[in-house]
């Protein structure tokens, strides 16, 4: 019988180290029981859009058709089990004429989330869920696709017969711009369905030998009840479909079913004056191509994404909580992150790369802001600096004649409209850092003909400016060292990305015990005490409550603490044989060394 995908023994909601597939060594984690996260895992990749897999076993939150800020709530369960006239809903949310899971033991590392399934019947079930993300390398990592490895596993001591059965609602008639849509069969490498309607198109598929059962979608519970006698029949109005493989496992036997989700929804609207074509449609022309690439080098991919895991979880020299944790604050790169390449109508100032820009938070303050990318930009410059250089171009192409840098971009969607006069004498010193980093990573004089001048102009205007201010790690502080409420959340707060820039300084300076013993404390408050590890926040009291923000990016700051222990700039860390060449390199086609 083969193994579980980790080690399901109750470890509570802690940080640990345990055996894992794919990995040599023990992998760090929490492992998850059903609903002991707020939310889980998204699945996408750069300017892609996502989808949350939650821990309950149902697709949550979903920006993969263009809704992005907010982003559309699905909450539907999606995978399904019969075993004769048994039907299994896997999810621990009770559906009337069905089994639920008895439990879900969830271990979600960006971009894989893994779940194992108790279910009452002489089987198991562990599903591998991941999408496409390999540092250094931005083309797969703007892949719009979700790969589903199903694994049943037979307990008992005869044969047994059944099917798994996989349904997606598809987009809705404000995403797609359609009422209607035609299904379609597909088949080479995979063998699905593919839906049209208006301005996007979706693929659910399996991939292999084995030939599927296509339906509609499992929108209500008489849907799920009569699964032992087929599938839905789709009246081609709903955008939904389901799929189903059949399956006979022997005894102490295990059969595999990996299946894809691709999604193609090309353009998107920033604005009435603006929209986009997605990045991924230039090497894409529809979701079945999409799922054919996924089919086709799904294993090299995974085996890539397991090895630059691997290669920040064997930083024996760090503790596991940071180890975990590295591996898990690039999730939000997916929440936030838009790629176009191109617009509509189409400008030539951003260049051949196209536009690239994070939503500070898709549901709280949905624009791109240059602070933010101060905090929570560092992965996206060690990993993807040729995108870090199109959000450079970006406040550079607003900048105003005075040297004055927008605060922000565009708003939802958009990566248009700037936003000036506000926190102005601070915007001027984070640009200036931005391209100071994109010199030190790249290292090329073309990075300082380009943004130099830029940079002159913004010292120019931030020198014009005679207030001083100081700063400290609450936000405001009276005398005394006392908190000052006076205006809250903003004065007694704590800041997440502030927080993390005074540990990295602190382990500068060599009080790396304290600066390390923040930092967890931090991540301790949100991600143990919180249960918000895919869910960051803004802003904490005093106690570490969670007080304001969604999904922000600037936890990824943390990224500043590894190199700050090793007292590295960040020329140095991205060296060869060092941190960030390390990850690179073990997520390269070209590596070959085992995880």
């Amino acid at each position: 019988m083969a193994d579980r995908l980790f080690a399901t023994e109750a470890l509570g909601v802690k940080w640990s180290e345990f055996k894992a597939e794919g990995f040599q060594s023990p992998a760090p984690g929490i492992i998850y029981k059903s609903g002991e996260s707020e939310c889980g895992l998204p699945l996408g990749g750069i300017g892609t859009g996502c989808m949350d897999l939650d821990t309950d076993g149902t697709f949550g939150r979903c920006s993969i058709f263009n809704s992005f800020a907010p982003p559309r709530v699905l909450n539907a369960p999606f995978l399904g089990l019969t075993l004769g006239n048994q039907v299994y809903c896997l999810s621990t949310r009770p559906l009337r004429g069905t089994k639920p899971a008895m439990q879900i033991h969830y271990w979600g590392h960006f971009p894989i989330a893994d779940l194992e399934y108790e279910v009452d019947a002489s089987i198991s079930v562990g599903v591998r869920t991941w999408c496409p993300f390999a540092p250094g390398d931005a083309n797969i990592s703007n892949t719009p696709a979700i790969c589903f490895e199903v694994r049943v596993r037979n307990l008992a001591h005869q044969a047994v017969n059944g099917s798994i059965v996989m349904s997606f609602p598809g987009p809705n008639s404000e995403e797609s711009g359609a009422t209607s849509s035609t299904h379609k069969a597909v088949g080479h490498r995979i063998k699905g369905i593919c839906v049209r309607g208006g301005g996007t198109d979706y693929t659910l598929a399996v991939v292999g030998e084995d030939e599927p059962r296509l339906g509609g979608v499992l929108a209500k519970e008489g849907d799920w009840i009569r699964l032992p006698a087929g599938l839905p029949i789709s009246d081609g109005a709903d955008p939904g479909s389901s799929i189903a493989v059949d399956f006979a496992i022997a005894p102490a036997q295990e059969k595999k079913i990996s299946l894809v989700l691709a999604w193609y929804a090309p353009r998107w609207v920033g604005s009435p004056a603006h929209h986009y074509w997605h990045a991924y449609h230039k090497r894409f022309h529809d979701s079945s191509e999409v799922a054919e690439f996924l089919a086709q080098n799904k294993d090299d991919v995974l085996t890539r994404i397991l090895r630059w895991q691997a290669a920040i979880y064997n930083l024996s020299d760090l503790p596991v909580w940071l180890r975990d944790q590295l591996v898990n604050t690039l999730h939000t790169i997916t929440e936030g992150s838009l790629w176009a390449s191109d617009s509509i109508p189409k400008e030539d100032w951003y260049g051949p790369t196209g536009l690239f820009g994070m939503i500070e938070s898709p549901r709280t303050t949905p624009h791109i802001c240059n602070p933010s990318d101060w905090y929570g930009g560092l992965p996206i410059v060690f990993f993807f600096p040729e995108l870090a250089a199109t959000l450079l171009r970006s406040y550079l192409h607003f900048q105003l004649p005075n040297g004055e840098i927008p605060l922000g971009i565009g708003e939802g969607a958009d990566l248009a409209h700037p936003v000036y006069h506000l926190i102005h004498t601070l915007n001027s010193c984070v640009h200036i850092h931005l391209i100071d980093r994109l010199w030190q990573r790249d290292g090329r004089v073309e990075v300082l003909r380009e943004f130099y001048p830029s940079a002159r102009s913004a010292l120019a205007y931030m020198k014009g400016f005679d207030r001083v201010t100081d700063a400290g790690i609450l936000n405001a502080a009276r005398q005394d060292g006392s908190p000052d409420r006076t205006a809250p959340p903003q004065s007694d707060g704590i800041f997440t990305g502030e927080a993390l820039c005074v540990t990295a300084t602190m382990a500068y300076f060599g009080q790396t015990k304290a600066a390390v013993h923040i930092a967890e404390n931090l991540f301790n408050a949100i991600v143990l005490r919180d249960r918000r590890e895919w869910d960051m926040p803004n802003i904490l009291d005093a106690a570490g409550i969670a007080i304001h923000g969604t999904d922000f990016y600037q936890t990824m700051m943390l990224w500043a603490l590894p190199l700050a222990l090793r007292a590295q700039s960040l020329q140095e860390a991205c060296c060869q044989g060092e941190l960030i060449d390390q990850v690179i390199r073990a997520a390269s086609a070209k590596a070959h060394s085992n995880v």
